[in-house]
């Protein structure tokens, strides 16, 4: 546990040693926030089908789209500025944002679409078995129901055993099978205590993601009358809140990886 306080405290520390790193995400987020107002707007999903929940539907999947691809190459930046800043734990030049946005840009891409696929067919499978199993007995029906669960299951342990591929690929320079490969043999050499960390950081997202909703219950009450006003703040806490935290957590990570990887951290592979 003492290690994983560690990587906590690393993540700290490279993020306030990088604060023009934070503004950037900062922006990037405000991007997502708006691209989701034009494109999704605030309407909701209405409960009985019809056309304004087919159209809010598609409207969300080209917003996720779009998130998506956004996401590739921010990730690749972000990856390719912290592999450096994490070690030095000081600030790096942006360029190394941009450039690994293109760098590793078409390999993260193939990357995310070989641990996207198996979802696909996952839904897929749902579909299919949800509707053999209308027309079925309740004995079969659970029994697609379990087999159901045993690949959502399967699917999940094969994204955690993944976990470091985009790492692999920024890092090592590896192609997208192989990274795949090598983080699933990392993380199963590894298991238990990086579930320990995976888990430690869930729990630590939870705590904020409550007290991030107890704040915007308060400012609810506060600007109930001016719900323009609101929104601005929602979006403008919620994006610079994100950006803080989603470099924390990779730049740990980072440290974890390559702490596991043998290269020079400042700390060691934490154990158990």
């Amino acid at each position: 546990m003492e290690k994983i306080k560690e990587l906590i405290v690393k993540g700290f520390k490279v993020t306030h040693a990088n604060l023009p790193l934070v503004l950037t995400m900062f922006i990037y987020n405000i991007i997502l926030a708006v691209l989701a107002l034009v494109i999704i707007g605030k309407t909701q999903v209405a409960v009985t089908p019809g056309p304004e929940a087919a159209a809010t539907g598609v409207k969300a999947m080209i917003y996720g789209l779009l998130s998506l691809l956004l996401w590739i190459f921010v990730q690749g930046g972000l990856l390719n500025y912290l592999k450096e800043a994490v070690p030095a734990e000081t600030g790096k030049d942006l360029g190394l944002l941009f450039e690994g946005g293109q760098k590793y840009y078409i390999r993260i891409l193939i990357l995310t679409l070989l641990l996207v696929v198996p979802l696909i067919v996952l839904i897929a499978s749902l579909v299919g078995m949800g509707a053999v199993a209308g027309g079925a007995g309740s004995a079969i029906a659970a029994i697609l129901g379990i087999i159901l669960i045993i690949i959502m299951i399967a699917y999940f342990v094969f994204l955690f055993l993944a976990m470091f591929s985009s790492y692999g690929v920024v890092i090592d320079e590896k192609a997208p099978i192989q990274a795949i490969k090598d983080s699933i043999a990392l993380v199963a050499a590894n298991f238990w205590i990086t579930l320990l960390v995976l888990l430690c950081f869930i729990l630590i997202g939870l705590g904020i993601g409550f007290v991030v909703g107890l704040a915007m219950g308060i400012l609810n009450v506060l600007f109930k009358g001016v719900p323009f006003m609101l929104i601005i703040i929602d979006v403008v806490f919620r994006s610079a809140l994100n950006a803080y935290i989603i470099i924390i957590v990779t730049a740990a990570f980072m440290s974890y990886y390559l702490s596991l990887t043998g290269a020079k951290t400042g700390i060691q592979a934490p154990k158990a």
